[in-house]
């Protein structure tokens, strides 16, 4: 076994650990744990499993078989990071719809309690009172 198979078997080791460390701790949503765990156990295999690394380097028409392990975790981490860049336009795209519905809602609100002054409104900035 090759020292860069066998770095590549303990880092897709330390991934699946943390993966189920984050799953565990709810920091991480199953549908981004289950890409990372099957990305995990196929790196692994692949450097275990000498042959099944050998075919895919001759399938990729690579000569040294640890640098195809290499270039699929170069893959994998280009295709994760897609994914996180993806998530997070969505997200920002939502927030903006998000932030202008409250700049709505609070132009209304403030507008029916200047239209009737026994109406009292909160500021949402300030503290609710105690009990």
């Amino acid at each position: 076994m090759n020292r860069l198979v066998l770095i590549g078997i303990i880092v897709a080791a330390l991934v699946l650990v943390a993966v189920l460390w984050l799953i565990r701790s709810r920091r991480l949503q199953e549908r981004h744990a289950l890409f990372w765990i099957i990305g995990a156990i196929v790196i692994a295999v692949l450097g275990i499993s000498e042959p099944a690394l050998n075919a895919v380097s001759d399938a990729l028409g690579i000569a040294y078989p640890p640098s195809a392990l290499f270039l699929i975790v170069v893959a994998f981490l280009g295709l994760a990071l897609l994914d996180a860049v993806i998530t997070i336009s969505k997200q920002t795209d939502r927030i903006r719809s998000l932030a202008q519905d409250v700049a709505l809602l609070s132009e209304q609100v403030h507008a029916q309690s200047d239209a009737d002054p026994h109406t009292t409104v909160r500021d949402p900035s300030s503290k609710p009172p105690e009990r």
